[in-house]
């Protein structure tokens, strides 16, 4: 009889190979994207990674991070969103992954495994135009 591996067991075991191993981070990642195939899966490539970057969280301090801003971050900004960050989660290492999309008019929306920060003017629009209905 087949034993069912919950895809957060993957993530675990994965994250503690990518701490233990990380030169063998590729062999790593393929395995889980095996996984998601063999299951038929592949629509939850994006919900694997953010299980195995929250197991990266809690077994090791690190924190991978996407920010979308209006402009690119000054080097203040990035510091005091860093120290943020980890003041939040308990990370040890925050590491940001920056784009910048103009039509967010100002301001940043920083994404993590479990939470998303929005303080976009274009938010803040929308939440206006909602009171306003």
């Amino acid at each position: 009889m087949a034993t069912t591996v919950s895809r957060r067991a993957v993530a675990r075991t994965i994250a503690a190979k990518l701490i233990a191993e990380p030169s063998e981070s590729k062999k790593w990642l393929a395995m889980g994207a095996a996984y998601l195939v063999q299951r038929g899966q592949v629509d939850r490539a994006e919900q694997l990674v953010q299980d195995i970057a929250r197991e990266l969280l809690i077994q090791d301090g690190q924190l991978a991070a996407s920010v979308r801003s209006a402009h690119i971050l000054t080097d203040d900004v990035r510091t005091q969103l860093e120290a943020f960050l980890q003041t939040k989660t308990g990370a040890t290492e925050v590491s940001l992954s920056e784009t910048v999309e103009p039509e967010l008019l100002s301001g940043f929306v920083v994404t993590t495994p479990d939470y998303e920060l929005n303080t976009t003017a274009r938010a803040k629009l929308r939440q206006l135009n909602t009171l306003e209905t």
